[in-house]
């Protein structure tokens, strides 16, 4: 609107400010609004209940005196007035929405074409937009006037204000002016705590964070804390003032190091502009505890992680309001992560699009058919390293893409195609990938978290190993993990194929011992990361299920030097007698989880086949098994599998699914390191493997 300097469409934005705003809510229209929008009679009641029968008291000279029974009002600091006075206003939204309908008024796009909006709320923080015309005002100050009559709430004229474009001319904006009795402005009062508009100098700008973290750690109480309460007021309180502007801003790189020697001053007791010695720099500090630093934020990675969430919700969430107007506005014709910088872009913009390059450094994909994914291009192989085809282009073009490489019609990988194409140990982990039954779409997975989800600390720490390893190649600094752990396995690799070539007469490739070593360190890490994780077990037994319901135990034993495992499915009655019972073994899929989620779906078509309802399933992986609590599609490079796994779970009246210890299911456990011994799948349909009976008697004990 700033920039609007031509054109025969004028508009406004009016900032509104409600005098009092929860004490005047009328309860008659409160109650009304819910039965409008369908809340149940009874759920009415109780809320009005709660909302009407309190009552005040006023303390004179220390005591309770008087008893003041109001009439309308939410009680502010209540946990649920917020709600509740959100419900309050969606009466104001159906007038907007209903003006808008019959053309009354016309709202606003930031661009043609683009999608138009009358209003933003927040709570009690209200911006209306409007064509800048006395006719369109006047219907906005009417409607603004019958939500006021109903709801009994009163706009404060005094510090409501009007923003204009700049191609409105000074007759139409005294007119509107007059006619609300509210004052125009140049420029729009902070929106949720944020300048609406940023001009050319960015430190000006935002000098109020400044300001706040400084009387924070100015403070003549925050000087007599110890060392361990000053960490904790920077870490919690401090670098914590500013989250919420980075999280739409990309603040300037001086006003962040202003910032930071603000707190480095405090951490080393600086006060009233004495100099004190730093005894350690700030970027040793701002390193985490394990590797000798105070574990305090690096305030530029720190803004660019929350930058990138900002991208990761555009890319995952395209039907919202938000994506809408700024696909429309800067990339209408492309993809978020082909999106171009245009010249005239908004500040929000240019710094929304600095941290896409941390969405493409941690994300890779999943595939589903394999249309969208390019196979020598694109980063979508399960392995640490880079994520892309390491091998050369043979045989398929170079922009063919993975969908080349599946039988669509059995959903399976072609096995004979990929072994011509990729070396050995690539064409393993191509086969291990799991492939949907549904033709799933290609999805885009953050590959920092086990749940394949963004999360700001985990784009923090990667951003915090890259700076690191790009400071430790330029200052030839020590290595450290996991890098000293691929090191030494490699040195191990060459020697083990140094040794078979002398004595043996086998040939290893480069290539080959790469993979090994990599995917031997992967795992070590994995399960070093999984030890620190566990909770101290508690001993406990197998409990039965109630009547009518069937409990499944999966367990899984996982070999990592041979990429194979063996899983174990046991299937019990309310009375403990095991009705049916499965076990084998595969060497087709990746790692633990993806054969966990591989003998889940096993034990529900066994279930299904046995003709039970009804479903208990328990096991002791607990990231599968909360995965599939979750409800709506699973991000995680296992993703497929798990959705595949909540579908066949619908075919049953209930289902159930539970993590437990291994103490609880010892019998599923004996079950799947049996599976080893047998050569093909094993079923026992009405009766218990003999080599189980002692365990399953030990469970009903």
């Amino acid at each position: 609107m700033k920039n609007k300097r031509k054109g025969g469409v004028t508009h406004l934005a009016a900032k509104l400010d409600m005098s009092k705003a929860y004490d005047r809510i009328e309860w008659n229209y409160l109650q009304a609004v819910m039965l409008k929008m369908g809340f149940n009679v009874r759920w009415v009641d109780l809320v009005m209940e709660c909302v009407s029968t309190i009552s005040f008291s006023i303390l004179l000279n220390g005591f309770p005196k008087g008893h003041i029974t109001p009439s309308r009002g939410l009680r502010q600091g209540d946990p649920l007035s917020p709600y509740l006075f959100l419900i309050c206003a969606e009466g104001f939204t159906a007038l907007i929405r209903n003006a808008m309908n019959q053309k009354l008024i016309q709202g606003m796009a930031i661009n043609r074409g683009g999608p138009r909006f009358s209003h933003l709320f927040f709570a009690d923080d209200s911006i209306l937009f409007c064509k800048a015309s006395v006719e369109e005002c006047q219907v906005l100050k009417d409607v603004l006037k019958l939500y006021e009559d109903a709801s009994g709430q009163k706009l404060n004229m005094e510090k409501t204000s009007l923003f204009f474009s700049s191609n409105t001319s000074d007759t139409v904006k005294e007119e509107i002016q007059s006619r609300w009795g509210a004052r125009g402005t140049n420029q729009l009062e902070k929106y949720l705590g944020l300048p609406p508009i940023i001009g050319r100098s960015k430190p000006k700008a935002f000098k109020d964070i400044k300001s706040r973290i400084g009387r924070k750690v100015g403070g003549w109480k925050e000087k007599l804390l110890s060392q361990a309460g000053k960490e904790i007021l920077i870490k919690a309180v401090a670098q914590a003032i500013p989250t919420y502007a980075m999280s739409v801003f990309r603040l300037p790189g001086s006003l962040c190091d202003e910032i930071n020697s603000m707190i480095s001053n405090y951490w080393w007791g600086q006060k009233q502009g004495e100099r004190k010695i730093h005894w350690v720099g700030w970027k040793k500090l701002a390193i985490s505890k394990e590797e000798g630093g105070m574990g305090f934020r690096d305030l530029r990675l720190f803004n660019s992680a929350l930058l990138a969430r900002q991208c990761w919700r555009i890319i995952k969430n395209p039907h919202s309001l938000l994506v809408r107007v700024l696909k429309s506005k800067y990339f209408p014709n492309s993809s978020f992560l082909d999106a171009k910088m245009p010249h005239n872009a908004s500040f929000a913009w240019r710094s929304i699009l600095g941290a896409r390059e941390i969405i493409s450094l941690g994300t890779r994909w999943r595939v589903g058919n394999g249309t969208n994914i390019r196979i020598w291009k694109d980063r979508w192989i399960p392995t640490r390293s880079t994520f892309k085809v390491q091998s050369p282009i043979s045989i398929l073009q170079e922009n063919t893409t993975v969908d080349a490489l599946i039988f669509q019609d059995t959903r399976l990988w072609n096995a004979p195609l990929i072994d011509a194409i990729f070396e050995v140990s690539e064409a393993d982990t191509i086969k291990s990938i799991p492939l949907s039954r549904r033709s799933s779409t290609d999805t885009i997975i953050w590959s920092e978290t086990k749940n394949g989800v963004y999360s700001v600390r985990s784009a923090y720490h990667l951003l915090m190993k890259a700076k690191k390893g790009g400071e430790s190649s330029n200052n030839s600094q020590s290595l450290t993990s996991p890098d000293i752990e691929l090191l030494f396995t490699i040195a191990w690799k060459l020697w083990v194929a140094r040794n078979d070539r002398m004595w043996d007469n086998q040939f290893v490739a480069a290539r080959d011992i790469i993979y090994q070593a990599g995917s031997l360190v992967s795992d070590f890490l994995y399960q070093e990361q999984t030890s620190h994780d566990q909770i101290t077990r508690v001993l406990c037994k197998w409990n039965p299920p109630s009547d009518s319901v069937y409990k499944i135990n999966v367990a899984v034993q996982w070999r990592s030097l041979t990429s194979s495992g063996g899983f174990g499915i046991v299937i019990r009655d309310s009375s403990g007698s095991v009705i049916a019972a499965m076990c084998d073994t595969s060497s087709q899929l990746g790692d633990e989880l993806q054969l966990f989620a591989f003998a889940i779906q096993k034990s529900l078509w066994l279930a299904k086949e046995m003709d039970c309802h009804s479903l208990i399933v328990e096991g002791d992986c607990s990231a599968l098994l909360g995965s599939l609590k979750t409800p709506g599609p699973c991000l995680a490079y296992y993703g497929t599998l798990v959705d595949e796994i909540k579908e066949l779970s619908s075919l049953f009246l209930h289902t159930i699914f539970n993590t437990i210890p291994r103490s609880c299911n010892l019998v599923s456990f004996s079950l799947a390191k049996e599976s080893f011994s047998f050569s093909s799948c094993k079923v026992w349909i009405g009766v218990c493997p003999g080599f189980l009976s002692t365990a399953v008697h030990n469970d009903l004990l």
